[in-house]
């Protein structure tokens, strides 16, 4: 998720936020990634949702854009299974934050312990963990950017990422299509920048 500023103000990006989905598309073609990151502000920071195992590939891709790495935070699952041996199974993720420059336009905030742990509901799905805590993005989005900034996920398949964006007070748009993401991308960006 792309959190754009103001219209009069903006020459690029201010926070991008996105699921783990994007490591994937990003693992094929990483030239959509890194334009992405080049066209941020000077101000910009990251806000990166990825496995644990991932570390050094989301490393690497933002040190190949000019990006420092400035904390995470670790953001556990709990699987409770019938089986004894099974019964709580954990999944580490990790909210990895970069930014582009030194100074930033918010205030960062850790989120409450509670909402950095979430156990699943029916039709859970385990490995995409931007659908599950509509809580947790609240506190992100809150956090990492300004009243009236626009949001936008390139990466989206799921509208939660959005209903969080305006429950905050912030403009969104969400991009579906993996295989036309660029010039989705684009023309939402026309429109809006």
């Amino acid at each position: 998720m792309v959190i754009v500023g103001q219209q009069d103000t903006i020459s690029g990006y201010d926070l991008l936020l996105t699921g783990d989905k994007w490591i994937k598309f990003t693992r094929l073609d990483n030239t959509f990634l890194l334009s992405i990151l080049k066209n941020a502000k000077a101000t910009a920071s990251a806000l990166i949702f990825h496995n644990i195992e991932d570390i050094a590939f989301v490393d690497e891709i933002f040190r190949l854009a000019g990006w420092r790495k400035k904390d995470k935070l670790f953001w556990c699952t709990d699987f409770t299974y019938n089986q004894p041996r099974m019964r709580y199974q954990q999944k580490v993720y990790v909210i990895s934050w970069y930014t582009r420059g030194r100074v930033w336009t918010f205030t960062p905030l850790k989120p409450p312990l509670p909402f950095l742990r979430f156990k699943p509901f029916p039709g859970f799905r385990r490995n995409i963990p931007h659908e599950q805590s509509l809580d947790l993005l609240r506190i992100l989005i809150k956090n990492h950017s300004n009243l009236d900034e626009l949001v936008f996920d390139p990466f989206a398949d799921k509208c939660i990422v959005e209903l969080a964006a305006h429950a905050e007070g912030r403009k969104s748009i969400c991009c579906v299509e993996t295989s036309r993401q660029k010039i989705k991308v684009e023309e939402s960006l026309r429109r809006w920048c």
